[in-house]
């Protein structure tokens, strides 16, 4: 037979909450601090105000670590890592250990622009500013070296240039492998008072036609030049292991060159070249 309990029997605490207690007596369970709930013990213990544990979808724990990051555990109470570093990053520590905070296996900070990402053999990735130092197409030889820029060409009359005065002297050159491809443009205001054999310097890879071939190349353009008599091109030619070009006339009825000199030239003389050559 139920027994009716008179709240009147027993003192009940302010902000207690009641339970059932033995012989069917009312329990006072004691208010815990603010924001703890209440927890069950189970079928053989009086509930308490308590930390709630994973199962009864708590933390299972009372302080989580400033700014460090929440990891389960199963069944068990959530942990937490400890605060990184600046700069750091979090790394997996596998399926069966904790992620935690190193230092980033690529760069973490800002790099040159332009760039790779490279390891240097130790699992460690660092910046890798790319450059060409050999290409080798199928079982050919490497090519060794490829540049391009500018350079400023000289044009020499009997190997001076005495009063020699320039409106336009430009040079632009591509070095691939041993071949180099150029282009030349001389114009003048003044031609001075040098005289000679004209010739063309300041080419930036010396020619290596030390076996005898010739690299030669027409005059793309010409202005301010009369050829000899009979002549009715103009070419330019390197002689030997050098950076200088000599320039020659050629005409269809004669059946050699003849050097281009001052007396073929005036004040407005204007001479622009392209070609290649070998320097090996």
């Amino acid at each position: 037979m139920a027994t009716t309990i008179n709240p009147s029997d027993q003192t009940i605490t302010q902000y207690n909450i009641q339970t059932g207690g033995a012989n069917n007596l009312l329990n006072n369970v004691a208010p815990g601090a603010t924001g703890i709930p209440v927890i069950s013990q189970g079928v053989s213990a009086q509930p308490i105000f308590g930390t709630a544990v994973v199962a009864g979808g708590g933390t299972g724990q009372v302080t989580l670590t400033n700014h460090g990051i929440l990891i389960g555990q199963a069944t068990s109470a959530i942990s937490a890592t400890a605060a990184g570093s600046a700069g750091q990053v979090l790394q997996s520590g596998g399926a069966s250990a904790d992620p935690a905070y190193s230092t980033a296996t690529y760069p973490a900070t800002a790099g040159t622009t332009g760039s790779v990402l490279a390891s240097n053999g130790t699992n460690f990735v660092g910046t890798l500013t790319p450059s060409v130092t050999s290409i080798t197409v199928g079982g050919g030889t490497a090519l060794t070296t490829f540049a391009t820029g500018t350079f400023t060409p000289n044009l020499l009359l009997g190997g001076a240039a005495t009063g020699m005065v320039y409106s336009i002297r430009q040079g632009s050159y591509t070095q691939i492998g041993d071949m180099v491809f150029y282009a030349v443009y001389i114009a003048l205001t003044t031609l001075g008072s040098s005289t000679g054999n004209a010739s063309i310097t300041g080419f930036p890879v010396n020619c290596g036609n030390t076996n005898g071939v010739y690299y030669t190349a027409p005059v793309n353009f010409f202005f301010g030049v009369t050829c000899t008599s009979g002549y009715t091109n103009v070419s330019g030619a390197f002689v030997g292991a050098s950076a200088q070009m000599n320039l020659t006339q050629f005409g269809t009825s004669k059946t050699g060159g003849a050097a281009l000199s001052n007396t073929n030239m005036v004040d407005a003389t204007t001479i622009a070249i392209s070609g290649f050559y070998k320097t090996s």
